[in-house]
Order: structure tokens, then sequence, then C-alpha cells
């Protein structure tokens, strides 16, 4: 057998353990440069998850706003009519007729509706189902307007 000197095999560890050293290092760094860009890539994730979360919410909040809207209108509509109708009532039982009111019987719709539903042979009863109203406020709003003529 041949006898190698140990200064060669001195040089040999030590180049095998210099590229080792070497190529460890290559791996930190290659380990290093993912873990950031996993980093970066998870942060991302999460910026995009709560953008789309805030905008949702924020979609369900316009909608419920505009749900909001639409129900104080029409209360609005329904005290506007429930306030006519009690100035009715009250100016029919202190016996005065009303007096410089835009929604007289000549220029209020329904009550033209109502006319023009009795001109076509309409009973009170159809002309309530028609106008989705009860047979009572058309009998009202008929003897109320027979008053005023």
């Amino acid at each position: 057998m041949e006898h190698i000197p140990s200064q060669a095999i001195s040089f040999l560890a030590m180049a095998i353990l210099f590229f080792t050293v070497i190529r460890s290092r290559k791996r930190v760094r290659c380990l290093e440069q993912s873990l950031a860009d996993s980093k970066m890539s998870m942060s991302a994730i999460r910026s995009n998850a709560e953008k789309d979360y805030n905008e949702n919410e924020m979609v369900k909040l316009a909608d419920y706003c505009r749900e909001l809207e639409a129900r104080v209108q029409n209360r609005a509509l329904l005290l506007e009519e429930l306030i006519e109708q009690a100035d009715e009532k009250i100016n029919q039982m202190s016996g005065r007729k009303k007096i410089n009111s835009p929604s007289t019987h000549s220029t209020n719709p329904l009550f033209k509706q109502i006319q023009q539903l009795r001109r076509e042979g309409k009973n009170d009863r159809d002309v309530a189902r028609i106008l989705n109203r009860t047979e009572g406020e058309i009998q009202l709003l008929r003897s109320l307007g027979n008053q005023s003529s």
C-alpha cells in the first residue's frame, strides 16, 4: 500500500471542510431568502385578506344604509298620509273645509283615481281592492269629496 503524505491528507481534509462550509453557507443563504420570501407572501396574503374583508363589510354597510333609507322614506310617506287623514277628519268634525291645502280633493291623485273608478261602474269594494286600500278609506274619501263639492 502506498503511503500518502500527511500533508496531502491534511490538504484534502481542509479542502473538503472548506467546500462543506461554503456549501452550508449557500444553503443557509438560500433558506434565509426562502424564509424572507414566505414572510413577504404571508404579509401580502394577510393584507389582501384584510382588504377583501373591509370591502365586503363596506358593501354590507352600503346595502344596510339603502335599506334604512327606504324604510325611512316609506314611513315619512305614511306619516304624511296619516297627518292628512287626521286633518281631514278634524276639519270634518269641526264643520270647516280645508283652506289653502295643496292636496285638496280636486288635486289629490288618490281621490281622482277613486272618482275615475266609480265612473267606470266599480263599487267601493272593487275600488279598495284595485287601489290597495280599505273599503272604509274609500268610503271616507268619497264622502269627504261629496261634502266639498
